[in-house]
């Protein structure tokens, strides 16, 4: 009788060990949607060219073209200016110079250099402040100009 108790205890142990929710920074029972994740955007959208930004994680990222901010602006058609990240693996995008929906965002600079009138290198950090009280920090390096 004991030896059929404890498997049928360990049998329940395992069973609720399985069903523990192990994402990384989760608690039981939470989901991604939670816990907002600055994820990557991989390579440029079409037809994004001229005046923009274009910020990654690393250098490395911005090698291979993953980035986790894009700007684009300068146009003419102030419509056609916009920003984007990538939340949970979802690109967001919204009109430049307007605040999105459930977060707001900002980007300080450390430094600036480059030869290139047009276009210079940057490093810094970029900072999302969540509806919720979640704010997300990461460091940035990219390449802002016209």
């Amino acid at each position: 009788m004991k030896k059929q108790y404890f498997s049928f205890a360990l049998a329940l142990f395992l069973i609720a060990a399985c069903k523990t929710d192990h994402k990384k920074g989760g608690k039981p029972g939470t989901s991604q949607k939670d816990h907002p994740e600055l994820t990557l955007i991989q390579g440029l959208p079409e037809g994004f060219a001229g005046c923009s930004c274009i910020l990654s994680k690393t250098d490395a990222d911005l090698k291979v073209q993953k980035y986790v901010y894009l700007k684009k602006y300068g146009m003419v058609d102030r419509s056609l200016n916009y920003e984007m990240i990538s939340l949970n693996g979802e690109v967001v995008q919204w009109p430049e110079n307007q605040s999105p929906e459930n977060f707001s965002l900002e980007i300080h600079y450390n430094s600036s250099e480059g030869q290139d009138p047009e276009s210079n290198k940057k490093t810094g950090k970029m900072i999302l402040h969540f509806k919720d009280g979640t704010k997300l920090e990461t460091a940035v390096s990219g390449y802002c100009g016209c």
